[in-house]
């Protein structure tokens, strides 16, 4: 197959429309937080699973999440007070001349409904008499650089901006450095570096989140500040001196070498309040010709949780040329901006969430770039696809009527095909450069109405394919297309972009009377490449073309289909469903256009093939997998894949040797499960105080073998929370890589032996 198209999923969270009778909201408003992360399972079957490459299979459930804390220097992206920022799940960490202001982020939500409260406050550690013109700096560069594409004026977009591991105050006060760092996820770590001869006791620090913010210290001397939905915790401080001589900590910066525990000379130290509420530290005996290093360390976690407001929607990895297995990422983030208070509180990046697109190295430990992409109301990628080249392609849907639009320079026109806002919300098209510091374009897709891009492939000239709904009637389409206009009040769209992002190739409608949407696309290796598509209908007339199932069956079916080269007629089209609610969320090609399609049907009927590995509906809901024969002629297999719970299939990636790999979500105990990771639900035994009624769902994932009559390996992935698969990509040795969602503080996975930490969005 041509391009990455067959590396890229998406998620149907992202993808469904909310006008669909009985559809559940997007995912990104379901939950409130997630787990950025790629997920690695081994595809060895037998007692040999899982077997790892060169990290076992749970560290790769949190690659995204397990990189070093950085930190972005100021480079006009946020308010000119602030030096350095850090982004994290469900919090900011902002870094001006004398203090550091966290803001946290805690939104509450059920896994059936939109958050009902979503709560931002400003955590602030003020450094008090401090010295403000005390020069502050990065340490230790970090390979990863930020960029931000914000509103449509580009002298606005900032690139290349440079990460650290660590920032420097010198001089904070007389004979006194302060080092902020991090290397696990929930803590941040600063210390006071005392020189020799430097008095610790002139350091003071006050905290204010809220009017007369209580402090109080515990019996163990943890530091406790009360927030509005929580707390933030300074663990006791560590103190110490090192017992060789010329001192260097791991964050200090002093020559000489580094300390290990084994080598700290401990000092008595704790916490005093003062009747000002202000905060000291008191330190014991201790040689004063030789440095001290005051260690505490914030912990909040425990406020946070696993909340953030942010969501990994689809996933990709280059597995060709010289840098193998590239993870990239794209989804929505709710990170928020500078804390104002008053009339200026909590603005987001850009608006009301933007798009996040984010590499990150093989190894793991190596964020390459981080983008953001938006306007000033609120965008989302729900869809990525790498080129051939080793750009990323993203789609998805923006309100926003500033959102950044650019067409390359000194090509063609050097104008986007379109370049205002149409209304409702519009699709959107963006390419990024390999290194992701620019744009080579980026186009608005939509008209009047609600518009939506849910799925994106590229083939090897560059030439990009999108799918999604629209309810425009004057939505762009070309002249042959095959389907000119809306049929109904909502319809799938299939466009096909020219590489340089100023023309529609072609651009048609596809749907009936009733809603349709389409949820993903890929594309052959033909010239030009032929597009198969699949989604949801309602429409009873949907255009069918030698189908396999000629009418439809229910309320809701899924279908599939392929648009020729040119984009004037169906090569065939079929329904696929039973008597009550299906959708096809997503699908893969394999090397011989056999077509594999994931989605979740409440139908007792769905067509099964015989010998499939399971024939019937074990509970309300199941997941599906189907393979149709290339050209759609007939099923190879169908098969439920669920348990006696709700189960959603919504992702699939197809190996070399035809064997598909299916992630999604499952309240079920009794999900089938072989060779697992792990092999009971996370969400069991929860309270339900989260998931309502019924237990919270767990991620899954599941190998079926060519054939679909037997599972591979098949695991849960979750812990007490809500947790869920949202998309899936597989790299050169077939090794799968999931992203998705949580909200579980207890997911069972650990990283050991890595910095841990959360990325900067």
């Amino acid at each position: 197959m041509s391009g990455r198209n067959d590396t890229a999923t998406s998620a149907p969270g992202a993808n469904q429309s909310n006008s669909k009778r009985g559809r559940r909201l997007p995912i990104c408003l379901l939950l409130t937080a997630t787990l950025l992360g790629a997920a690695f399972l081994r595809k060895d079957g037998g007692a040999r699973f899982p077997q790892p490459k060169t990290r076992t299979n749970s560290q790769w459930a949190q690659l995204y999440a397990s990189l070093p804390m950085s930190f972005e220097a100021n480079r006009g992206q946020t308010d000119p007070s602030v030096n350095f920022l850090s982004r994290g799940e469900g919090y900011t960490l902002f870094l001006t001349d004398n203090q550091a202001v966290l803001t946290l982020r805690n939104s509450s939500a059920s896994s059936r409904q939109k958050p009902s409260s979503t709560s931002v406050e400003a955590l602030r550690l003020q450094l008090l008499g401090a010295n403000v013109h005390a020069t502050v700096s990065g340490a230790d560069e970090l390979p990863g650089k930020a960029n931000y594409f914000l509103g449509n004026d580009s002298k606005q977009w900032r690139t290349d901006i440079p990460t650290y591991a660590k920032v420097r105050y010198q001089n904070v006060y007389p004979g006194v450095d302060l080092v902020y760092y991090g290397e696990q996820s929930g803590k941040l770590e600063y210390d006071f570096v005392v020189a020799p001869g430097a008095d610790a006791g002139a350091i003071a620090l006050g905290f204010a989140a809220q009017a007369h913010t209580p402090l109080r210290i515990t019996p163990q001397g943890d530091l406790v500040v009360t927030l509005h939905n929580g707390e933030a915790r300074f663990q006791k401080p560590v103190v110490y001196q090192e017992a060789q001589t010329g001192v260097r900590d791991k964050a200090s910066g002093f020559h000489g070498p580094n300390p290990s525990a084994e080598s700290r000379l401990p000092v008595e130290g704790h916490y005093v309040l003062d009747t000002q509420n202000h905060v000291h530290f008191v330190v014991g005996a201790y040689d004063h010709r030789r440095p001290l290093v005051i260690d505490p360390v914030l912990i909040y976690a425990t406020y946070i949780g696993g909340s953030g407001g942010d969501t990994g929607f689809a996933i990709a990895v280059n597995s060709t040329g010289t840098i193998p297995d590239q993870a990239y990422i794209a989804g929505l983030t709710n990170s928020s901006n500078f804390p104002f208070t008053g009339s200026a509180a909590y603005t987001s990046y850009g608006g009301d969430g933007d798009c996040f697109v984010s590499e990150i190295n093989n190894a793991g430990t190596t964020l390459i770039f981080s983008s953001y992409l938006g306007g000033s109301g609120s965008d989302a990628c729900t869809a990525l696809s790498l080129s051939s080249s080793g750009t990323v392609f993203v789609t998805g849907y923006t309100a926003s009527t500033n959102f950044p639009v650019k067409a390359p320079s000194g090509i063609g026109t050097s104008l986007p095909f379109q370049q205002t806002y149409g209304g409702g919300t519009d699709a959107f098209i963006a390419e990024f450069t390999a290194t992701g510091n620019s744009l080579v374009y980026s186009t608005y897709l939509g008209g009047s109405g609600l518009d939506q891009g849910n799925g994106i492939a590229t083939d090897s000239t560059g030439n990009a394919y999108v799918t999604g709904f629209t309810q425009s009637s004057n939505f762009p389409v070309t002249a042959g297309a095959f389907q000119p206009s809306l049929n109904g009040s909502e319809n799938v769209f299939i466009t096909k972009m020219n590489s340089e992002g100023e023309s529609l190739l072609y651009s048609t409608y596809l749907g009936g009377s009733g809603l349709d949407s389409g949820q993903s696309i890929q594309i052959d290796s033909a010239s030009p490449p032929n597009m198969y598509v699949a989604g949801f209908t309602e429409s009873a007339n949907f255009p069918t073309v030698a189908p396999i199932q000629a009418s439809l069956g229910g309320q809701v079916n899924a279908f599939v289909a392929e648009l020729n080269g040119a984009g004037t007629a169906l090569a065939f089209s079929t329904f696929l469903g039973g008597a009550e609610d299906d959708g096809a969320y997503g699908l893969a090609l394999d090397s011989s256009n056999n077509i594999y399609v994931a989605g979740s049907t409440t139908s007792t009927n769905f067509p099964t093939t015989s010998g499939a590995f399971q024939t019937s509906l074990k509970g309300p809901q199941d997941a599906f997998v189907a393979k149709l024969n290339a050209g759609g002629t007939t099923l190879a297999y169908s098969t439920y894949l669920g348990g006696s719970g709700t189960d959603e299939g919504y992702a699939v990636a197809v190996s070399s040797s035809g064997n598909a790999f299916v992630t999604g979500l499952t309240e079920s105990s009794d999900f089938p499960t072989a060779n697992a990771l792990q092999a009971i639900l996370g969400g069991s035994t929860t309270s339900l105080q989260d998931c309502g009624k019924n237990p919270c769902p767990d991620a899954f994932i599941t190998q079926l073998n060519s054939t679909g009559t037997a599972l591979v390996y098949s695991t849960y992935l979750g812990g007490s929370g809500y947790d869920s698969g949202q998309a899936i990509a597989l790299d050169s040795t077939g090794d799968p890589y999931i992203t998705g969602t949580t909200i579980s503080t207890n997911l069972p996975v650990t990283v050991p032996n890595a910095n841990v930490y959360t990325p900067p969005y």
